[in-house]
């Protein structure tokens, strides 16, 4: 996919963008009507329901493909095993890919470092996907309208890669 033009900024995709990867929605009428549209514009949708801990993990494991990828399953909930598999998403001919929870409220009252961890992975991996033309979103609905997850995908400065090892900064 190309990237957006000044002709695009009217389209859903590119608002949703526009501040960041994910997009939190209370009104699942809302949610389910901007995965439609995402849907109808050519997205990869996945619908997650996380409702149930266990449910949440056997969804992800097929979106994810653990078992063709990696060869297991179910994921085991290891941050560090789904950052890695945010790496082999499948963007096909898609116009992106589109990750959609729902009820994700109930998965950050019962698990809060899986629930941001999960978010903090996506937003990071959907930059790193925006440097190649390719792009990921996260809609988030929620049942507590005033749900609170904190910043997601920080990063800091990073030193150049001529200079980032110490010994290439001493004089």
């Amino acid at each position: 996919m190309a990237a957006f033009t000044e002709d695009d900024q009217d389209r859903l995709d590119w608002m949703l963008l526009r501040d960041g990867a994910v997009t939190l929605y209370y009104r699942r009428s809302f949610f389910d009507e901007d995965a439609a549209w995402l849907k109808d514009n050519g997205y990869s949708v996945h619908i997650v329901d996380c409702t149930d801990a266990r449910q949440f993990k056997l969804q992800m494991t097929r979106v994810f493909k653990f078992e063709e990828n990696f060869g297991y399953k179910p994921w085991t909930g290891n941050l560090d095993a789904l950052n890695d598999a945010f790496r082999h998403l499948d963007f096909d001919s898609s116009a992106g890919v589109a990750l959609c929870f729902v009820r994700f409220d109930a998965l950050l009252q019962n698990n809060a470092p899986s629930a941001r961890g999960t978010l903090d992975i996506l937003e990071s991996r959907s930059r790193d996907y925006l440097l190649t033309g390719k792009r990921l979103l996260g809609l988030v609905q929620s049942d507590e309208p005033f749900i609170q997850v904190g910043p997601l995908g920080c990063r800091g400065p990073r030193w150049n890669h001529r200079e980032w090892f110490d010994d290439s900064r001493r004089a």
